[in-house]
């Protein structure tokens, strides 16, 4: 009997080691490169091409002052002043903008470039328009 109790407590013990040894070496550890970048922040239009032709934030013909703000659900557009509130989703390589009271579609913008500090859409309506975001 002595050696029936000591041969299950042995069991018991390489059982909870072996559950051990598979439940704390997950990865955890992520690589930053691997990492899909995020679409949530800050952004400011530093850049804009038009049918060919660059116009910058600092330059002799300055862009508007545009900035998106994505939160986790929602969207603050501001340029020269005006605030407007959209509601959005990421669907593929678009981003769609809808009235936050009536969910309607307003628009969309298509995604050519998202990296980790530069965002570059462009225009739906309008497809010699780009737009250069960098990340605030």
């Amino acid at each position: 009997m002595k050696q029936t109790l000591k041969f299950k407590k042995t069991l018991v013990l390489l059982f909870i080691g072996a559950l051990s040894l598979t439940t704390s070496c997950s990865s955890d550890n992520q690589d930053d490169s691997k990492q899909t970048p995020t679409i949530i922040g800050k952004w400011h239009n530093y850049k804009r091409v038009e049918n060919g032709v660059t116009y910058t934030d600092t330059g002799a013909d300055p862009i508007s002052d545009l900035n998106y703000e994505f939160q986790t659900n929602a969207c603050i557009i501001t340029e020269e002043g005006e605030v407007q509130n959209y509601i959005y989703k990421v669907d593929g390589d678009y981003i769609k903008y809808y009235n936050p009271k009536t969910e309607a579609l307003t628009g969309s913008e298509k995604i050519v470039t998202l990296t980790k500090n530069e965002l570059v859409v462009v225009n739906q309506y309008n497809d010699d328009e780009l737009k250069y975001f960098k990340r605030l």
